[in-house]
């Protein structure tokens, strides 16, 4: 039972194409992250994010947990697509929050191969 759903999860995974990975995992660098304001009077979580695969990518995504004293009140994503291998993107997630956050953390990073 146990060889079954470990080939069941295997397969899956070969056939969803998409990689998940924690912040170290060297499939994304995020660099000069933190806060801005826009014109339009919202906050943003700001940075420079680079495909450190060895393929383009239809889509690239970074999560991001927004802090308040250590406890999470709120989350945010950014997007790139069509991101080419060692390229690098713009980080322009909005700060949604229950309350004004003081720091983020990058939790994980999303993408899918070209």
């Amino acid at each position: 039972m146990k060889k079954t759903i470990i080939a069941a999860a295997a397969c899956l995974s070969l056939l969803s194409g998409v990689a998940i990975a924690a912040p170290g995992d060297n499939l994304a660098s995020v660099a000069d992250a933190h806060f801005s304001k826009g014109s339009n009077g919202i906050t943003y979580v700001d940075g420079i994010v680079t495909n450190t695969t060895d393929h383009t990518l239809t889509m690239q995504s970074v999560k991001i947990n927004l802090l308040k004293d250590g406890i999470v009140v709120g989350d945010t994503l950014g997007l790139g697509q069509n991101i080419e291998a060692g390229q690098r993107w713009k980080l322009h997630a909005p700060v949604n929050a229950s309350e004004t956050p003081d720091s983020f953390k990058v939790t994980e990073v999303l993408q899918l191969p070209h």
